[in-house]
């Protein structure tokens, strides 16, 4: 299969909805495609943008009436050019592995900014704020654009398989075409509790004993809180705001089991493929 022809499974929806988990631990998994997070890339580009610029921020908070100076906007867009993302997932297993209703064993997804492992770095809430910011301008969703479009293509060019991606506008801008589009929604305070268990996964289980020490987790109301902030900057931004494609399946997370809703989606997928051969 050429680059061209790569499967692509487009999978949007809010903050905490699921999508990641679905994405990377479960649907890549049962395919036995290569999952790339398209939020990594934005809240690497905060996580320079706040080291190599804090004096654009304040107590975590980019300041909105900097971002939209041209100068600012300018420094942001660089930042977001020179940035340079990698991101390593063990080979998943094959999907004949696990059951039917059951999880397959989960690939290890690490977030690489530069030399520096950020996996548990870019979650912090901050982080995530700002990236939502920073998203708002044009300049940083062109360049990320650019690197979540190549991320893809690499993989066509060394795979013969496809490709889970899941973010906020994969069906919409990053890839309007892909074979198969999924939007799943969740209540936000399901999201919240699922957010914080992942939260403290990670800082257990990154192997960086630097980060479990020095990262202080958030407590359940601050999560939910930065949840509901989100969905309103996701929702409302001018550049590519979060919304359903139309042709997109809808999925809500809150009733089942991620791997139930993983089965559902992969089988579709295989579906898909097959018509397309």
């Amino acid at each position: 299969m050429s680059t061209q022809r790569i499967f692509r499974v487009a999978i949007d929806g809010p903050a905490g909805a699921g999508k990641s988990s679905t994405a990377k631990l479960q649907v890549a998994s049962l395919l036995s495609f290569t999952y790339i997070d398209s939020g990594a890339f934005y809240r690497c580009v905060a996580l320079n943008s706040l080291r190599w610029h804090p004096e654009l921020f304040e107590d975590g908070n980019a300041r909105h009436v900097s971002l939209e100076a041209p100068d600012t906007r300018r420094i942001i867009a660089k930042v977001a050019e020179s940035t340079v993302v990698k991101q390593e997932t063990e080979r998943a297993l094959p999907g004949s592995s696990a059951a039917k209703g059951t999880a397959p064993l989960m690939p290890r997804h690490r977030i690489w900014l530069g030399d520096d492992d950020v996996s548990v770095a870019i979650r912090d809430n901050a982080i995530s704020r700002i990236g939502s910011d920073v998203a708002k301008l044009i300049e940083v969703r062109e360049a990320v654009g650019k690197m979540q479009r190549a991320a893809a293509t690499n993989v066509g060019s060394r795979s013969s398989g496809g490709i889970v991606m899941d973010g906020r506008d994969i069906g919409t801008h990053v890839f309007p075409d892909a074979e198969l589009k999924v939007f799943i929604t969740c209540p936000a305070e399901v999201r919240a509790r699922r957010r914080l268990l992942e939260l403290q996964k990670l800082s257990g289980g990154t192997g960086n004993t630097e980060s479990r020490t020095t990262t202080k987790l958030p407590t359940y109301d601050q999560v939910l809180e930065g949840i509901k902030q989100r969905d309103v900057q996701d929702t409302t931004r001018a550049v590519s705001p979060l919304r359903k494609a139309e042709d997109a399946l809808e999925v809500d997370t809150s009733d089942r089991t991620l791997s139930q809703i993983a089965h559902h989606i992969a089988d579709i997928a295989r579906q898909r493929m097959n018509r397309l051969n």
